[in-house]
Parts: structure tokens; C-alpha cells; sequence
């Protein structure tokens, strides 16, 4: 090994934004892959510790996952209840909402989550972070867009793994 991985999801435009290092020792890296003619979705692959592919993990070691959106990419992976979520930015022209999805250990899709494993919130946020709190509570932190203006916006919410409540 030199040091690094490359790993490619559809021979386009592949991008990662957060990783975990796993109670196992394994390392879950997540983000977008450009799907060609189709948009992105959200990505996410799982490595053994010595940096091969999980094969055991979604379909050879990677995951790609299809919002209804032009563009949608995971920025944060939260591990909760033995379940693995993505958090990111969902994109239809220029409006912007939040997905969540819920996956197993083995990378499928917990269909008892959302709708078949996934989650829109329409909120038109752009997501920058997302930190864990305390009591599976989240802080988003990112920009809400309203016309021509654009705020920083704070949000708290608890997830588990049947639904989500913003407080």
C-alpha cells in the first residue's frame, strides 16, 4: 500500500465527506456518487481495517442509495442502535431539503425506517455539520435559503430508529 485507497462507485464524479471508525475495527466512509444520466445519490462503502474492501458489506463492500432528487449526498454517518444513518443535502434545481437514511448492518436498506429506509425533510437547508449530542440527539448546523438571502441555521432533533423529532 502507498498510504491511500481509491475507490470508484460509477466511473464519474465520486466524492466522501465523513467516516467512522467502527467497533470492529472497520471504517465506513460516506458521501455522493454521480450516477451518469441519472444525478448523485448517496454513497457509502465499508473497509476492513487493513484497507480491502468489505465485501460482506451492500453489494461488494459499497452501497448507493436513490433519492427522488437531481442530486443527493450523504455529509455525516451516525451510528445508533446498532443502525447505521446518512445525513445529507437532497437537490431539485435550486431547492434544497435534508434525507436521512437507515441501513443495517449488512448495508440494506431497514425498511422499518421512513419510507423503505429513507426520509425527506423539506426544509430548505443546506447541511454543513451534524454533530451527536446526548440521548440520540442531533445539532445541524448549515445555511437556509430563503430567496435571495441566505441565514445560518441551527436545528436539534432526536432520531431513532422508527422516526425523527425536532426539538
Amino acid at each position: 500500500s502507498q498510504g491511500y485507497l481509491i475507490t470508484d462507485f460509477s466511473g464519474s464524479y465520486d466524492d466522501i465527506f465523513d467516516i467512522v471508525l467502527l467497533p470492529e475495527n472497520k471504517i465506513i466512509a460516506a458521501g455522493y456518487a454521480s450516477i451518469p444520466y441519472e444525478g448523485a445519490d448517496f454513497a457509502m462503502v465499508k473497509y476492513n481495517i487493513n484497507g480491502t474492501i468489505d465485501n460482506s458489506f451492500g453489494i461488494n463492500g459499497k452501497v448507493v442509495t436513490h433519492f427522488p432528487t437531481q442530486s443527493a449526498g450523504a455529509i455525516k454517518i451516525a451510528l445508533l442502535d446498532n443502525k447505521i444513518f446518512l445525513l445529507g443535502n437532497l437537490k431539485n434545481d435550486s431547492v434544497t431539503a435534508m434525507g436521512i437514511a437507515c441501513y443495517n448492518n449488512d448495508g440494506s436498506l431497514d425498511s422499518s425506517f421512513g419510507l423503505y429506509g429513507k426520509m425527506s425533510i423539506n426544509i430548505p437547508i443546506t447541511i454543513n455539520d451534524i454533530e451527536l449530542q446526548y440521548e440520540n440527539k442531533f445539532i445541524i448546523c448549515g445555511r437556509l435559503s430563503n430567496k435571495d438571502i441566505d441565514d445560518i441555521v441551527l436545528m436539534r432533533f432526536s432520531l431513532n430508529t422508527e422516526n425523527i423529532n425536532k426539538t
